[in-house]
């Protein structure tokens, strides 16, 4: 939308969306941003996202809050937006506390995973005024720095994005991690055995 129509998008919790996050009072760069998403999805299911800057991120900044920015990462999808805040927001938020969170405030948002209204660049938003109900204010739309409009909608998937299958992964992990287990466990009791069989042929 070029024009300012107050125009924003519904979140459908069930639907497939593009990785999407909500940054306020951020003073970092998008590029570490992006990093950290990359590390958190890597070091969880050993797989490395393959995202071009330029050309896979969009992000936008507030006209009068030059640290808060709406971005998306349009070449990767997922099948809900629970997967999001579970999966990547949650743990960046334990992994880097002193950069995603400040006096016990989340600078990255986490509830924007449900139903909710995500504000789209180029509007401005009409609230009521905390301080006086009965009065509006008018917030100042979100300025696009790099990709396009369609890129902020949430349920907008390009023809070559990938999904990311995350409850799949942490399935696999959880096989994985089960396996490895079962495996340390069978070797000690091996290796008793075989000790057993030892002190008993020594008497």
């Amino acid at each position: 939308w070029s024009s300012d129509v107050c125009s924003s998008d519904l979140i459908d919790e069930n639907k497939p969306c593009i990785l999407y996050f909500d940054l306020d009072n951020y003073e970092g760069e998008i590029t570490d941003f992006i990093n950290h998403v990359n590390e958190i999805y890597t070091e969880q299911f050993n797989i490395k996202l393959n995202i071009d800057f330029e050309n896979d991120v969009a992000y936008s900044q507030g006209e009068d809050n030059k640290t808060s920015y709406h971005i998306s990462i349009i070449n990767y999808y997922v099948n809900k937006p629970e997967y999001i805040k579970n999966y990547i927001v949650n743990p960046l938020l334990n992994k880097y506390p002193n950069i995603y969170k400040i006096n016990g405030n989340k600078i990255l948002d986490d509830s924007i995973y449900n139903v909710k209204w995500w504000k789209l660049p180029n509007q401005t938003i009409i609230k009521a005024d905390k301080n006086d109900r009965t009065k509006n204010i008018k917030r100042k739309p979100q300025i696009i720095l790099n990709g396009s409009t369609r890129d902020f909608i949430t349920t907008y998937i390009p023809e070559n994005a990938q999904l990311l299958n995350l409850e799949l992964e942490e399935q696999k992990q959880t096989i994985k991690t089960k396996t490895n287990i079962q495996t340390k466990q069978n070797t000690i009791i091996n290796n008793t055995n075989d000790n057993t069989e030892a002190i008993t042929r020594d008497y």
